[in-house]
Parts: C-alpha cells; sequence; structure tokens
C-alpha cells in the first residue's frame, strides 16, 4: 500500500462569501472549512475535517444536514463514498430530538439508524451551540479515489445542495438533479497512483465484505452494530436448537465453514498480509429463560472459537468476542419485513414490554399463539448464529 499510496496529503480551504440566495439558502453559505486532511492508515484512507459554523443559524422548525462525500465522476456510480453525517437542529427541533432519543423506540429500533447515518447531531442556535466540529471518519482505500474529489453536501429540504470543497475555495451551487463538476478533479499523485499488483488481504477483501482492514474504531463500531442486529457484511454460522456444537451439516454452515478456515490459512500464509483480529458474535433464539439463553450464546461463542483454532493458527489474543444474548434485535427486524398476522400488535409487544416483565409469555398469549407459532417456525433457526464472523487484517511492511 505504501508503494502506490502517498503518505499525506492536505485539501486546503478558505472561508468562503456569502451570496444572496434567499433565507433558506443562506444558512448553508455560512458553514466553512478552515482545515481538511486526509492520510493513508494501515490499507484505509482516513479524513479529517475542522468544520466552523459558528455562524450557522438554524431557524426553530427546521433542520441542517451536511453530509461528506468522497466521489470520482470518471469511474461510474460505484465510485462514491458516502460518510456519517452532521446534523443540525433549531430549537424546537433540537427539543423533539431530545425527547425523540429518550424514548422507547429510539433505544431499541431507531438507534442502529442513528449511528448508522450522524456522526453529530447539534444544536443550530443559541449562544451555548458548539462553534466548530472536528469530523473524522477512515474508510478502505480504492483504486478509483486517486481521481475523487471530496464534497460537502447541505441539505435542509431534498433540494440537492451542494457544498464543493476545492483547492482554495468553497463554492456552493443549487442544482436539481444532477451534479456538475463544481470543484477541479484531485491529481492522481494527490491519493493513488498505479500499483502493480493487489495483495492478497485486498483481492479477498474486494469478494468477501466481511474481511476488511484492521482498525480499533472499525471493532468498537461493529460491536455497536451487533447490538442493534445489524449483521450485514459478516460471515454466519448456525445453530441447532440448544446446541453449541458447530455442525457444518446444518443449514448452509459447510459453505461458510471451508470459507473462514480457507481465508484465514490464505491470509497467515500470505507474505503481504496477516490476520489481525476476527470478531465473533454470539446469540440465541428468544425461546426459554434469559440467563439460559445468555450462556447458551457464550458456549457458541466458544464453541466456534475453538473450531477455529483446530483448524487454523488463530490465537486467543486475536479474538474480539461479543455475547448478544438473545437476539431480539434481529428478530424485530425480520418481524418488521414480513407480512406477519397481527405485525402491528406484536412489534408493540417487542417494544414496549421488557424482558424481565414477560415480553415472551405476552408473545405467546397473543391471538392465542398464532403469531407465536409462525415466529418459532420461520424466525428463531435464523437467531441461533454465534458465526457472526469478521476478519480484520494488516498490510505487512515491505
Amino acid at each position: 500500500m505504501e508503494k502506490y499510496m502517498k503518505r499525506y496529503f492536505v485539501l486546503g480551504l478558505i472561508i468562503w462569501s456569502s451570496f444572496d440566495i434567499g433565507a433558506m439558502e443562506a444558512e448553508y453559505n455560512r458553514i466553512s472549512v478552515p482545515d481538511c486532511q486526509m492520510e493513508l492508515d494501515g490499507d484505509s484512507v482516513r479524513l479529517t475535517m475542522t468544520i466552523d459554523i459558528e455562524n450557522v443559524k438554524v431557524s426553530t422548525n427546521h433542520s441542517v444536514e451536511y453530509t461528506p462525500v468522497l466521489i470520482s465522476y470518471e469511474h461510474g456510480e460505484d465510485s462514491v463514498a458516502k460518510l456519517p453525517k452532521i446534523l443540525l437542529k433549531g430549537r424546537m427541533e433540537y427539543k423533539a430530538y431530545q425527547r425523540y432519543v429518550s424514548s422507547k423506540e429510539y433505544r431499541k429500533v431507531a438507534l442502529k439508524e442513528q449511528k448508522e447515518q450522524y456522526f453529530l447531531v447539534l444544536k443550530g442556535y443559541g449562544p451555548e451551540k458548539q462553534r466548530t466540529v472536528q469530523y473524522s471518519a477512515v474508510l478502505p482505500a480504492q483504486e478509483w479515489m486517486r481521481n475523487a474529489r471530496l464534497e460537502l453536501r447541505g441539505d435542509d429540504c431534498g433540494c440537492g445542495k451542494v457544498l464543493a470543497l476545492k483547492r482554495g475555495e468553497l463554492v456552493l451551487d443549487i442544482v436539481d438533479n444532477t451534479l456538475p463538476l463544481i470543484a477541479e478533479n484531485i491529481r492522481e499523485n494527490d491519493i493513488i497512483s498505479e500499483r502493480a499488483a493487489m495483495t492478497v488481504a485486498q483481492e479477498i477483501s474486494q469478494k468477501e465484505k466481511f474481511v476488511q482492514p484492521f482498525s480499533k474504531s472499525d471493532i468498537i463500531r461493529d460491536k455497536e452494530k451487533l447490538a442493534n442486529g445489524e449483521v450485514a457484511n459478516s460471515l454466519l454460522i448456525y445453530f441447532p436448537w440448544n446446541s453449541a456444537k458447530v455442525d457444518s451439516g446444518y443449514m448452509n454452515n459447510r459453505e461458510a465453514c471451508a470459507k473462514i478456515i480457507d481465508i484465514i490459512n490464505k491470509l497467515n500464509a500470505a507474505d503481504d498480509s496477516k490476520v489481525v483480529k476476527v470478531l465473533i458474535g454470539g446469540f440465541a433464539s428468544i425461546e426459554g429463560k434469559y440467563d439460559y439463553n445468555k450462556q447458551l450464546a457464550a458456549n457458541r461463542i466458544q464453541g466456534l472459537c475453538d473450531f477455529l483454532k483446530e483448524n487454523t493458527a488463530i490465537q486467543d489474543e486475536q479474538l474480539e468476542l461479543y455475547n448478544g444474548g438473545e437476539n431480539w434485535s434481529e428478530l424485530r427486524t425480520m418481524i418488521l419485513k414480513s407480512d406477519i398476522s397481527y405485525k402491528r400488535e406484536v412489534l408493540d409487544i417487542i417494544d414496549h414490554i421488557s424482558i424481565k416483565d414477560g415480553r415472551e409469555r405476552k408473545l405467546m398469549d397473543l391471538k392465542c399463539g398464532k403469531p407465536y407459532r409462525y415466529i418459532k417456525e420461520y424466525f428463531f433457526p435464523k437467531l441461533r448464529y454465534a458465526g457472526y464472523i469478521k476478519v480484520y487484517y494488516e498490510l505487512n511492511k515491505q
């Protein structure tokens, strides 16, 4: 990676002047970015920005959001990386947001959405509001970034306003459905130059989404996603009812087990890369007593750890573990996407009845147990996995 990516580059930005484009748009042209830097961090690109919002004033019933976007118009629609947003709220909007985040609905459902979308949610009014935002994000380095540019897109109504960051100036352009080329492309050597060959780890990570560059912050974030029932971009291994033994003949485990063994062994055998961490998340379905299910999830984690240590060179210190216990978050997502009868009543029980107050019993009693029987038959088997697996690698220094 060191051979084809410049170690460090800086985008210099200055405060831009105000344009007379109406009251609604005026909120955008008071923002400035006095400092923006990107650097190589292992096999990832790290972005840091200082965003000055001191002069932004959001009216009481409005919100304004800013989305940093790294994009290359030369490489097609896939050559774009949208980073977590910053959301500024007016007085009434912020008070409504505070009530929302203290609600059960937010804690049980919307928390994962907020964590996924927003870097920060801030007051956009008053003398006590934050003056600057120290923004940071990490994303995997990709070839298309050599011709990319960084945009800071602002929106309060879905109108498509774009703040584009260009060397030496910050430009606002009002567009309808298409984005004009506001800023010049970053020169090739500023990010990525041609590379002779990809490493073993890079080739694998392009095909397998559960393999990614090592970053402590990414592991923390992935654990937070697990807590909210998010298992996308991971390898899953399932367990039969009440079992903690890895069974390669159960569901699609044969393919998954073979894949994880093959990938870890390839990474460890490569001269240019190595496995740093393997994250394993364990869960159980909701039937039965909570304490028992929590222990069952822990046993499944241990069973999978033993399986990996028997078939690869993975050591204990390379394992990151997460015990999710009863997998209510994933169950709720499944129900929400399904056409199950009495869906609203089922979701209401999950959202408002605690486990200790008999949530499962309430489900079993609902409509003489009809929705519970459906859930048990079609959803429970998919909740019995400890095989949430992600592999994090580093490139060996050449």
